[in-house]
């Protein structure tokens, strides 16, 4: 995966920001939910170049389904949808003087 972070208001690149990154496995789980996968997997940190550019390499995220119980699982009831999440990742990025983004990246083939 490789892409570039720009500012919002003029989209001039944003040098040296740091990208938080985590996402499932391709069966689904995140590191904390799957005793199988060691501590911090599919999770990193990295700042971006002098361009805002940046790249690494993963696996690709698998969907899973959000627990039915609780608050969220009643929500999801009372809209009437599944409890499915497709494959995504999470990407947070930091700069100095800017405030924080926290997003996700969803797969074109997954809804």
């Amino acid at each position: 995966m490789s892409g570039r972070i720009l500012a919002a208001e003029d989209k001039h690149p944003l040098a040296y920001a740091e990208l938080d990154v985590w996402q499932t496995n391709w069966r689904g789980y995140y590191e904390n939910q799957d005793e199988g996968q060691v501590e911090y997997n599919l999770r990193g940190r990295m700042l971006t170049d002098e361009h805002g550019k940046f790249e690494f390499q993963t696996v690709v995220p698998g969907a899973y389904e959000v627990t039915r119980g609780g608050p969220v699982g009643d929500f999801l009831k009372a809209l009437g949808r599944h409890a499915w999440r497709p494959a995504h990742i999470h990407f947070k990025v930091t700069c100095k003087g800017y405030a924080p983004l926290t997003t996700m990246l969803f797969r074109p083939d997954d809804s």
